[in-house]
């Protein structure tokens, strides 16, 4: 198969319990994927490796990871197609320094997980797509079609306000201002 038709979708992070749910949803869509004639390896770099029975089960190509450095998994996910957001219930606004890290690789984000801040700023700001068991076969192809024209993630939308020395910055503001008037 031509690279063209090839997808390596990398996930990294905590799987955590009660997410079924979203794994299945993220099996429909590689599945949909590939009746659309494309191979996809999916990469799990975790130390939970919770869910990998229920991708095996469904014939899903799996490459477990406990465990690598910041280092690598920054190169990995650069090499990656597609980078997974997989979010629990519990969490729908959470900004994750996983969030940041994939929006600046310039990399196509796949939020899987509750409708909130987060999946709202993605999709707002054409960083990526959000997924959800409505809405499969649309993201499947819409994936495929970024393939081509390129469009996701925003490549003009401006970082610097997200970055660690930004924040930084306005957190010892912050702290300057409120020492200042006590």
């Amino acid at each position: 198969m031509s690279p063209q038709k090839h997808f390596t979708i990398v996930y990294g992070g905590s799987l955590y319990d009660n997410m079924e749910n979203y794994v299945i949803i993220l099996i429909r869509l590689i599945k949909s994927i590939q009746r659309q004639g494309y191979s996809i390896k999916l990469k799990i770099y975790t130390m939970l490796p919770a869910y990998i029975e229920l991708f095996n089960e469904y014939g899903i190509d799996t490459k477990l990871h406990t465990q690598v450095s910041s280092k690598q998994f920054i190169h990995i996910a650069q090499a990656g197609d597609l980078l997974i957001l997989l979010r629990p219930d519990w969490s729908p606004n959470a900004f994750s320094t996983k969030f940041f890290e994939y929006i600046a690789l310039r990399k196509p984000v796949l939020y899987i997980g509750p409708k909130g801040e987060v999946s709202d700023f993605i999709v707002n700001y054409r960083l990526g797509f959000t997924l959800d068991a409505e809405n499969v076969e649309q993201i499947s192809h819409d994936i495929i079609k970024n393939r081509t024209i390129n469009e996701i993630p925003d490549r003009t939308f401006n970082l610097q306000k997200y970055t660690f020395e930004y924040q930084t910055k306005l957190l010892i503001q912050h702290f300057n201002d409120h020492c200042s008037n006590n």
